[in-house]
């Protein structure tokens, strides 16, 4: 286990610095005093790390703090004070200031220094100052990677794995602290090298249509339409439009999720909205299913405060399609009205009556599922069924059907995906991981009713959902396995269940929900999250493996993209996926919908009939 020493100078920001730590590399630093007798040449050789923080005082008050470091050869990331001996170790002279206590200030980073991966800072980071010294002159083995007003706020040395920090990185008011952390460890070899950064331009619009915005983009190559909730039962916070560039497929001889890790980029520059860039798709529950583009160029709208942006990778046309875009976006508007194809609709709505298993076959196989359970081989069986009808669409007529579905059944995560000949068309309520700088939530989903025809009616099926206990049974047994799933790669310690349950209510249906939460251990990324809890436990079952086994043999067949996880993936600390349920897919000319539910003791057939269809219906416009 990596092991890290935080040098602490009797300061009042220590713990809230190794907690900072923590966070990042999964590891809480052992603290030692400066004037620890304790702390020699052994403890900073026994070290992969360390940290000097930050402290009242000039370098010469740091004991024999400076002669440690300059005789050791471990990496060392010096805060405030710690920033200073080691600027002081590379010959630098250090000035007294106007005291700057608690200041807000913003790092300017020099243009040669924006993409160097041994900058650790953001130019036009906020930070907080708290110090009365400085330095203002680099000598010639410092590199500067970040100034403000007239000193030194980031530099790194020449000849030594050494990184200063004049600003407190976790002080409550400086903005990406933990990315100044993450970055010294990258940079350092503690942890694996960040994903690519690309530079973005970006240009606010005014707040546009977004049925006309997809009309306008949609085109022939690869388009996505993203959704995403601030909060599971609420409406959208933020939406994505755009168009993809390159586009993974399965293929036999590399792994999808192996190739979004090598390519793992985020980009610099655009609007500060959850979605930086990086890659949009969507996984299946077969391990050959999947598809995934790298975005170029897209719209990004937050709904809460109403502004909009066009943004697109640097790259020859880009200002151009900006402009462009802007220009047709605030062209007078057309007719906006949803128009489907009355055949196409139709054949959608014909889907129930084309299942796989018709209702006595699932009923049947509801009782097979039942025998597992009485024999112990499964706690909790999550069965489900497909339909499917052969009809033609173009990808137009496609997204008039998916702006049809968005107002029928409007989800917190609907989306939209096309490329060659596949087109999905979502409206799940699910989150499956949504990650932010290493923080993992997930919502499972368990327990689903119709909506009441009448206040009085809609309220007591919700206080059914609430207390029936089948339906709780069901959603713990899920909780607790996804709780083990994120255990594999959380920080030990980290993976907590603040809402063990709860009732969201949608257009159409009540849905029984927990909330689990942990924190990516040291060293893991977006891949190694989906490795641990892909397919969601929402769409297996308990035991999964065990589970999965009794699926293969009581289903008719593959699921293909349902059950799978659809969203985006920036860099390899932040992404956004729902559970892909409530979604029709038009592949290869063939349309299909997807429909299932959790099978415990107290299930009967006919009412786990029951439940499948409500569901199915729910993705049907």
């Amino acid at each position: 286990m990596m092991r890290l020493l935080l040098i602490d100078f009797h300061d009042s920001n220590t713990q809230i610095l190794a907690d900072l730590v923590f966070r990042v590399l999964g590891v809480r630093p052992i603290v030692l005093a400066y004037d620890d007798p304790s702390l020699d040449e052994g403890a900073m050789a026994g070290a992969d790390g360390i940290l000097l923080a930050t402290g009242p005082g000039r370098p010469g008050d740091a004991g024999r703090v400076p002669d440690l470091v300059a005789g050791c050869d471990r990496t060392v990331l010096g805060i405030g004070l710690g920033h200073q001996i080691l600027a002081g170790l590379c010959g630098a002279l250090i000035e007294p200031i106007e005291p700057r206590l608690g200041w807000v200030s913003h790092l300017h980073v020099p243009g040669d220094r924006v993409h160097d991966p041994r900058t650790i800072v953001v130019d036009g980071q906020q930070v907080v100052d708290s110090h009365s010294s400085a330095v203002r002159e680099p000598t010639e083995r410092m590199v500067v990677d970040a100034v403000s007003d007239d000193h030194i706020q980031a530099f790194h040395a020449v000849d030594r794995p050494w990184w200063g920090l004049q600003f407190n990185p976790e002080s409550a008011l400086t903005e990406g602290g933990v990315e100044n952390i993450r970055a010294w460890a990258r940079a350092t070899g503690l942890l694996p090298h960040a994903p690519a950064r690309r530079t973005l331009l970006s240009q606010e619009v005014p707040l546009p249509d977004l049925s006309r915005a997809a009309r306008l983009m949609v085109g022939d190559g690869p388009f996505f339409w993203l959704d995403e909730a601030r909060h599971a039962h609420a409406g959208p916070g933020w939406s994505y439009l755009g168009l993809g560039g390159e586009v993974v497929w399965p293929d036999e001889g590399e792994d999808v999720l192996d190739v979004l890790r090598r390519s793992a980029w985020r980009g610099v520059g655009g609007p500060d909205s959850p979605f930086t860039g990086g890659w949009v798709g969507v996984s299946g529950y077969e391990p050959g299913t999947a598809l995934w583009m790298s975005v170029r160029r897209w719209v990004a709208v937050d709904h809460e405060r109403q502004r909009a942006w066009l943004v697109a990778r640097e790259e020859p046309g880009a200002q151009e399609w900006l402009d462009r875009t802007a220009a047709a976006l605030s062209a007078p508007a057309d007719d906006v009205s949803v128009s489907v194809d009355a055949d196409l609709l139709a054949a959608v709505r014909s889907l129930p009556d084309h299942r796989r298993d018709d209702d006595d076959s699932y009923r049947a196989k509801v009782e097979q599922a039942h025998e597992h359970l009485r024999a112990g081989t499964s706690f909790e069986v999550c069965l489900t069924t497909m339909a499917e009808v052969a009809h033609d669409a173009t990808r137009e007529e496609l997204l008039e059907l998916y702006l049809l579905q968005r107002r029928t059944n409007p989800a917190p995560y609907a989306a939209f995906l096309a490329c060659d000949d596949t087109t999905i068309m979502s409206s799940s309520p699910e989150r499956f991981l949504r990650v932010r700088d290493g923080e993992v939530e997930s919502r499972p989903i368990k327990g689903t009713l119709p909506r009441g025809e009448t206040p009085e009616a809609d309220a007591a099926l919700r206080t059914r959902l609430e207390t029936d206990p089948k339906l709780r049974s069901e959603l713990v047994m899920i909780v607790d396995l996804l709780r083990n799933d994120l255990a594999k790669v959380c920080a030990p310690g980290s993976v907590a269940c603040p809402e063990p349950v709860r009732v969201d209510s949608f257009a159409t249906v009540h849905q029984l929900a927990g909330v689990v939460t942990g924190l990516l251990g040291a060293g893991a990324d977006i891949v190694d999250l989906l490795r641990a809890a892909f397919p969601g436990a929402s769409m297996t079952g308990a035991p999964k493996h065990r589970t999965m086994e009794i699926l293969a043999e009581l289903e008719s067949g593959p699921r293909g993209y349902y059950s799978g996880a659809l969203g985006w993936i920036s860099g390899d600390r932040d992404a956004e996926l729902s559970v892909v349920i409530r979604t029709l897919v038009h592949d290869d000319g063939v349309l299909s919908v997807g429909a299932g539910g959790a099978v415990v003791p107290d299930s009967t057939p006919q009412g786990e009939l029951d439940e499948m269809l409500l569901k199915m219906s729910a993705a049907l416009p």
